[in-house]
């Protein structure tokens, strides 16, 4: 009997390290990772994120649909989302499963291209050779996965599927754009704009612009067929291009510019963006004697967006901060409001700073710091050389 000893302790020892050898990591528990994205938050904070499943069988298709065409391998499952690795507790498609064809592009990132917006992960289902339907998701500053939600124009109820025909587009900073295409009575494209709450990770729907045949009653027809191909042939090529109202010119007002001079360092460490005698932090109220009455506020969620005629392709958002609710936090001027220059230009007025290469179709940005860090402002163009197209200025 003891002599058996010695061979029991080897058998139990084998089995030990065996054990220890095979227990899953975090990411093998996770699953199969069909799709594997990097997200980052609205801080810019990169992270690793997996679209995954426990249990998932595939087949392949033979008689061409909307849903793929022949030879195509269709995965099905029920699916989730892993952030470095670790699943997380939001659900996708409500824990039910779900068919994928790789082939078809439904699942991608939207990227960010403005200052302060999260990159999306858009998650979707075909539903026709149209449209597909899809949940969007984002990764919150606390570095875990958050589901979208939407707004629709005249309505207040928060809504976390959308569908659209065409990929959704991040254009400027906290706007976003997706395309419907309709081949029924008002044949045509659908450009819907949104504006994205950074904080409560919700879209409102802004605008819907028209381009096709007919005259829909809910919407503004902007165009007929022939321009509606050229606007989508331009939305599908040009990382940047939106297709955007275009504010009513008015005689009797006087529009004002981002000013880039002598004087741009001084209003900057101030917090005043230059040209416009704007300064962040200030109230509603001194805001409206500075630019006027506001042309449209948008109030959501504790903060507001405002836009002004003066600044007609720029907008101003108070009540970031919460304990400043009434405080101007924010302002992000647009191509047409501000002066032709490149980074050297700043460059040459501002000192250097280092240009730092976007995300994929994100283009470049220079940035600068003041008061201690608590005023940032960012310069964006498509290219190290390329003119700026939006300037973002924040207070913290």
């Amino acid at each position: 009997m003891n002599k058996m000893k010695p061979y029991v302790l080897s058998l139990l020892a084998v089995l030990l390290l065996a054990t220890l050898f095979f227990v899953p990591s975090e990411a093998d528990a996770a699953g199969t990772s069909r799709y594997k994205f990097t997200l980052k938050n609205a801080a810019g904070k990169a992270y690793s994120v997996a679209l995954a499943s426990d249990k998932e069988s595939k087949r392949s298709v033979e008689d061409p649909s909307a849903f793929g065409n022949e030879g195509d391998t269709i995965y099905s499952g029920v699916y989730y989302l892993t952030v470095q690795g670790k699943k997380q507790k939001i659900t996708v498609n409500g824990n039910k499963p779900f068919d994928i064809n790789p082939s078809q592009s439904d699942i991608y990132v939207v990227p960010t291209v403005g200052k302060g917006t999260p990159d999306l992960l858009i998650v979707g289902q075909r539903e026709s050779s149209n449209f597909y339907s899809f949940e969007a998701f984002a990764i919150a500053n606390d570095g875990t996965a958050k589901r979208v939600g939407f707004i629709r124009q005249g309505s207040s109820k928060v809504s976390y599927a959308m569908y659209s025909s065409y990929k959704m587009k991040n254009y400027t900073a906290l706007k976003f754009q997706t395309v419907d295409y309709d081949n029924a009575e008002f044949a045509g494209w659908y450009f819907t704009s949104y504006t994205l709450n950074a904080a409560s990770l919700v879209m409102t729907a802004k605008s819907t612009i028209f381009y096709g045949d007919g005259n829909p009653d809910d919407v503004k027809k902007y165009g007929d067929w022939n321009t509606g191909e050229k606007q989508i042939n331009r939305y599908k090529n040009e990382a940047r291009f939106a297709v955007v109202e275009t504010p009513a010119a008015t005689s009797t007002t006087k529009t004002l510019k981002f000013a880039l001079d002598k004087n741009t360092a001084a209003n900057l460490k101030a917090g005043i963006v230059p040209g416009t005698g704007v300064k962040l932090g200030s109230t509603r109220a001194t805001i409206t004697k500075t630019l006027g009455k506001p042309s449209s506020r948008e109030n959501e969620f504790g903060s507001s967006e405002w836009t002004f005629p003066k600044l007609p392709h720029s907008f101003f958002i108070f009540g970031f901060d919460s304990n400043h609710p009434d405080a101007l936090s924010l302002a992000v001027l647009g191509v047409s409001d501000l002066p032709k220059m490149k980074f050297s230009d700043v460059q040459r007025l501002l000192g250097k700073s280092v240009i730092e290469e976007s995300e994929e179709e994100s283009g470049y940005t220079l940035s600068y710091t003041y008061n201690n860090d608590t005023i940032a402002i960012t310069f964006s163009a498509d290219s190290p050389t390329g003119y700026v197209y939006e300037v973002y200025m924040r207070k913290y």
